[in-house]
């Protein structure tokens, strides 16, 4: 393939074909580069397809093959919230069946990637009712199966029996195969799951590096050791998943956002274990289930979650993260959305087909003089404030800002200049105040920082732009900017924004959305740090029980903890494994805590032997209400371990006052 490829290549660059045909072999390079994953010359290709079907008079206008192609580009890239808006874009009653099918797997794909298997599920069977071809059925039964293990893992064990002969004839997937076989059989917990995925563990040999299966296999590999009560096996099973060393804190923290609160659905006995690994078929980070207590918690677990948003695919390679989930008492502060948010960049520019600009080919310099030659040339033909203009600009300002911050060899002038036309060329789409505010986005507001008088008026200029920018987008992009702590913001002014941001939300969400929720009981750490602030009556907007530790007038803080580096196993020394727990357990008005459970183990097993015997050694200085010490429920503790000789050694803990009230 890549022989063919460079021919290809070769035979555009010289400029032997006739114009058709050129095209024609470029569209050849770019699917030969996908297929290969070579996403630098994929971009350079797609771009001068872009360039080949600029419409001649000037006026944009959506083009599903362009909408297809680039959606496809940004679902490989490991995009799949860009990518989505454009295989939307694509869909058209004129599409032959084939093409139809392969748009409706494509979509599917990205779905799948953002947690939504019940909005996947109609695009596979819409596939599996047109196509005969044994290759794309057999791909999207396999999809269905995926979509069925967030769902309703009983329904993909039954799915699989249906899909015994499209899986004996398509062999050259086995591996895929026996992945979900191995991953059914562990969560609904089947007899034969030992079985199923030592032959998974065997035919993960046989597929493609960057689709992480030895990893995975390898992930599932652990979970049998471990049942079977082989920790040492165990262990080394899970090290020989996770053979990158991603951020343990960060992904603890976000999977630790994303948990539900315990109820009907999930009880604070159930748990389930999850790999964080590369998608199979792109670049984007997957969550899968891989244990269960009960296969029906799984869907409450990751329904929605978008695994992009808890660890990038570029820490993985091919190596799998795993961690240990089980419910939390209550909604966190730093709580993270799980609707399904389509990019709303890529939702403006696909609708109106204001097609972006993707190459990375050559050097930063070559690529910001290919960017300004490109704006150059479309402004000459249609005009310097023409919305075709909005991609090509984008790339150039992008490009100009990250040549500003590194090399600082361009005028912020410069940044200014280009700005202001961006501005023009908004104001000519039209409508974009709902993701991009044309005097509040934040390339216009750096590019008038970069040229404050001081660094004071800079960070003004910041902070009020920051402001304007979130009164100015729709809800879920003011939530998503407002989550957890905002690095050089003024407290109360991000108290304030909160409270703005309420209101707002409540005039189309329910009251006890998980958002408005959240936002609430970041209001109350807000009310605590302010001198007389109204913290009972915050605490009631909540909604939430008030004998939570997070609500509490006076919070709960670290006494004293036991556990040393004295504690790190010796295993995982061995293994060389880092990671991280985080405790809830209720304090009683001694301090002295409760029911302790490690709601997120990243990784599991290693660390629980500890965790069991040692949290008897925590204690806290007990919450106060009138100042009075009283118990209080659903406090969290983080503890971060290093291997004895990393650092200055040992377990860390980590104090509950750098954890975000009430997560």
């Amino acid at each position: 393939m890549r022989i063919m490829l460079a021919a290809v290549l070769a035979l555009t660059a010289a400029g032997t074909l006739p114009v058709s045909a050129q095209t024609a072999a470029q569209e050849r390079a770019f699917e030969m580069a996908l297929e290969a994953r070579d996403l630098i010359h994929a971009s350079e290709y797609l771009d001068v397809l872009i360039a080949a079907r600029v419409p001649g008079d000037g006026k944009p206008k959506p083009d599903g093959y362009l909408s297809h192609r680039i959606g496809r580009f940004l679902l490989i890239a490991g995009q799949p919230q860009a990518a989505l808006p454009w295989l939307e874009a694509a869909a058209d009653p004129a599409l032959k069946d084939e093409e139809r099918v392969a748009l409706d797997l494509d979509r599917a794909h990205a779905l799948l990637m953002l947690g939504q298997g019940e909005v996947a599920i109609p695009l596979v069977e819409a596939a599996l009712r047109i196509t005969s071809e044994p290759r794309r059925r057999a791909r999207a039964t396999r999809m269905m199966i995926d979509a069925l293990l967030i769902l309703d893992p009983s329904a993909a064990a039954k799915a699989l029996v249906g899909a015994t002969t499209l899986r004996n004839a398509d062999s050259d997937s086995e591996s895929d195969w026996a992945l979900l076989d191995a991953r059914t059989a562990l969560l609904t917990n089947a007899p034969d799951a030992a079985a199923k995925v030592r032959h998974a563990w065997a035919r993960a040999i046989d597929a493609p590096l960057a689709a992480s299966a030895p990893a995975r296999a390898a992930a599932m590999m652990a979970m049998i050791e471990e049942r079977a009560g082989n920790r040492t096996a165990a262990i080394a099973m899970m090290a020989s998943a996770a053979r990158a060393e991603p951020d343990v804190s960060a992904i603890s923290n976000k999977l630790g956002a994303m948990l539900p609160a315990c109820g009907e659905a999930v009880t604070p006995e159930d748990q389930l274990t999850v790999a964080l690994h590369r998608d199979s078929e792109g670049g984007g980070t997957r969550i899968s289930a891989i244990a269960a207590s009960r296969p029906s918690i799984v869907r409450h677990f990751l329904a929605g979650v978008n695994a992009n948003q808890v660890l990038d695919s570029s820490s993985l390679n091919s190596a799998a993260t795993l961690s240990r989930l089980r419910c939390r008492a209550s909604v966190a502060s730093d709580t993270l959305s799980r609707t399904l948010e389509r990019d709303p960049a890529a939702v403006f520019m696909a609708s109106r087909g204001l097609f972006p600009r993707l190459s990375a080919i050559g050097t930063t310099e070559e690529q910001l003089n290919a960017a300004s030659r490109s704006v150059d040339d479309l402004s000459a033909r249609f005009g310097s404030d023409n919305p075709i203009l909005f991609g090509p600009l984008l790339r150039l300002i992008q490009l100009t800002q990250a040549r500003l911050m590194t090399a600082g060899d361009i005028p912020p002038a410069r940044l200014i200049e280009l700005d202001g036309r961006l501005g023009r060329v908004l104001a000519a789409a039209g409508d974009t105040g709902g993701f991009l505010p044309p005097d509040h986005h934040f390339l216009a507001v750096f590019a008038r920082a970069v040229n404050a008088p001081s660094r004071e008026a800079s960070a003004k200029i910041m902070r009020d732009g920051f402001r304007a920018f979130v009164a100015a987008v729709e809800f879920p992009i003011a939530y998503a900017n407002l989550t957890g702590s905002v690095e050089g913001a003024d407290p109360a002014q991000i108290d304030t924004m909160r409270a703005e941001l309420i209101a707002r939300g409540l005039k189309t969400l329910p009251s006890d959305d998980r958002r408005i929720t959240a936002l609430r009981v970041a209001r109350v750490s807000a009310a605590r740090s302010a001198p007389d602030g109204p913290v009972d009556a915050r605490v009631r907007e909540t909604g939430l029980p008030r004998d939570l530790c997070a609500l509490q007038p006076t919070l709960p803080r670290l006494r004293g903890n036991d556990i040393t580096a004295d504690d790190y196993p010796p295993e995982g020394t061995l293994a060389e494994l880092t990671g991280r727990t985080t405790l809830e357990f209720d304090l009683d008005a001694g301090g002295r805590p409760l029911k302790p459970r490690a709601i997120v183990a990243t990784p599991p097993i290693l660390f629980d032997p500890i965790i069991a015997k040692r949290t008897g050694g925590i204690s806290y200085f007990p919450a106060k209400t009138d100042d009075q010490a009283v118990a209080c429920r659903a406090m969290t503790m983080a503890i971060r371990w290093k291997m004895p000789d990393e650092g200055d050694g040992g377990p860390t803990p980590i104090l509950p006052e750098r954890w975000m009230p009430g997560s």
